[in-house]
């Protein structure tokens, strides 16, 4: 089996695409059910939605980097913060 090192960069791609979208169903599925719940159990509390708005603004911001929207930390961006850190290439 290949390490991350021989991963050629669109494989990278690929991988990171795959967990940004894993990241963001589990992300999106916790948040309905967690809304279910809290809205049964906390009926007309108002902290309640003022934390799931802020969740939701968090579920947002996560599905956009998911869908690639918005895009920053590509594949090769924890390598070069390693190179950074050394001070030399890996």
């Amino acid at each position: 089996m290949q390490n991350d090192t021989e991963l050629k960069a669109d494989e990278q791609r690929a991988l990171l695409y795959a967990k940004r979208m894993k990241e963001f169903y589990e992300f999106l599925i916790t948040y309905v059910v967690l809304g279910a719940v809290f809205l049964v159990v906390f009926h007309g509390e108002p902290v309640v939605y003022i934390i799931f708005a802020g969740l939701g603004v968090g579920l947002i911001v996560q599905g956009l980097i998911a869908f690639e929207v918005v895009s920053f930390m590509s594949p090769g961006w924890e390598k070069r913060l390693a190179e950074k850190k050394l001070g030399r290439k890996l």
